[in-house]
């Protein structure tokens, strides 16, 4: 198994294009958060945590996060805590009924998805399709990684 070094080495090269870079770092989390909006809409009334029910965001987010964890504990830490306030969103959303959870995961998917089109006409001449679905594993990590980078913490 590769070690996380390796991975965001692998995987870094395409951010040196600015479009690449920008578009990333805007599709990404928006179509993490989506991911975790559609897991959060499936509830298991089973399990309650309070007036709360429980829901398959925060069994996702657990083996999300273990996977991540095998890599790396501070980048684990970081997009553990990333998802959680994705969860807090969501539930903020649900609260305010605005609109429907699912909706407006959908529609921010299909916006950021757009995005991700636009980006993988340049990534596809690089990455096989196993490789790019890898890449969308990785890239929350890589995007981490980067603002530790910034923040000057080792990862």
């Amino acid at each position: 198994m590769k070690t996380i070094k390796q991975w965001l080495t692998e995987y870094s090269h395409i951010y040196h294009e600015t479009m690449n870079n920008m578009i990333n770092q805007i599709s990404i989390p928006l179509i993490f958060f989506c991911i975790v909006g559609f897991f959060f809409s499936l509830k298991l009334p089973f399990l309650k945590l309070g007036d709360i029910e429980a829901n398959v965001a925060l069994f996702a987010i657990l083996f999300l996060n273990a996977y991540y964890f095998i890599l790396s504990k501070p980048l684990a830490a970081g997009i553990f805590l990333f998802s959680l306030t994705c969860c807090l969103v969501c539930y903020l959303i649900e609260q305010l009924h605005f609109v429907p959870l699912i909706q407006f995961c959908m529609t921010i998917f299909v916006l950021a998805g757009v995005g991700q089109l636009l980006e993988r006409g340049t990534i596809t001449k690089k990455l096989s399709f196993l490789h790019y679905l890898h890449y969308l594993m990785i890239t929350p990590a890589l995007l981490m990684s980067f603002i530790y980078e910034r923040l000057g913490i080792s990862h």
